[in-house]
């Protein structure tokens, strides 16, 4: 339905687009394959918060300024949020059509996002920041993070782990742009370990009884010993991440059981 037009963009079903999204293609200059914007953040009690200001002034981005945040990124991956979401942007029409394996992968339940838009960003000739707010996202508080697919707490537990996916979409802009993996790897891997802890105590919020604890605690236990985790968690720095020793000491250290119960009261305190 939308293949005619110049650019699409996407809309969550509880998330609001602004009114000055309407101004942007009369007072500004569109140019780029991908449009990035600010946006505000409102919680389900009507508060409204100032949200993500990514920069001061409209700008192309060139390729050394997207290299440039995306180290932000995987140093403080929960913090420097510019290409998570694939709302509060415009994607140019055509090279969704030319391309179809920019599509979402449908297969991923969570970070399906943030892996779309890495993809996108890899294939885009020329990148757009505009200084304005187009886009209202809402949060919940405490048990109405519940309802949130962003926490997954009603998906099966394997979909925690969708973030490497995004993550290793992000390496291919790198790769296309000039770096060899092994030159951006321990970013990745510090990237990996810091969405390991973020996904450890989110993960949590699905906990409600006894079975449901047992059932977290093996699936992060069987992670937690294969390569795919325990050789990224090498890399990971709290102090980098912004993070607590705590929880990362405990994996690190194979005590996974009590992992599991700081992640719960983590997420606890900091959720619910």
């Amino acid at each position: 339905m939308c293949q005619h037009t110049d650019y699409i963009t996407f809309l969550d079903a509880d998330d609001l687009l602004l009114p000055s999204l309407s101004n942007i293609f009369s007072k500004k200059k569109l140019f780029g394959d991908l449009i990035a914007f600010n946006f505000n953040y409102l919680y389900f009690n009507k508060t409204v918060k100032s949200g993500q200001n990514f920069y001061k002034s409209d700008r192309k981005l060139e390729v050394k300024n997207i290299k440039k945040y995306l180290y932000k990124y995987l140093s403080k991956p929960n913090k420097y949020s510019l290409y998570t979401t694939c709302w509060a942007k415009l994607y140019k029409t055509k090279i969704l059509l030319l391309n179809k394996k920019l599509y979402f992968n449908e297969k991923l339940l969570m970070c399906e996002d943030t892996d779309f838009v890495f993809r996108f960003l890899t294939n885009s000739k020329s990148v757009q920041f505009i200084n304005d707010s187009i886009y209202m996202h809402k949060l919940g508080l405490a048990k109405e993070n519940l309802k949130k697919l962003t926490f997954g707490a009603r998906l099966d537990t394997k979909n925690q782990i969708s973030f490497l996916t995004a993550v290793e979409s992000c390496k291919n802009y790198f790769i296309k742009n000039g770096h060899t993996s092994s030159e951006i790897q321990k970013k990745i891997d510090h990237c990996i370990g810091a969405y390991t802890i973020i996904y450890t105590i989110r993960s949590c919020l699905r906990i409600n009884s006894l079975s449901s604890f047992m059932s977290t605690y093996l699936f992060w236990k069987n992670l937690y010993n294969k390569n795919i985790l325990s050789n990224k968690m090498v890399n990971y720095s709290f102090k980098r991440a912004g993070g607590h020793w705590g929880l990362p000491f405990l994996i690190r250290n194979k005590m996974y059981f009590i992992s599991i119960l700081t992640a719960y009261y983590i997420c606890k305190k900091r959720y619910l």
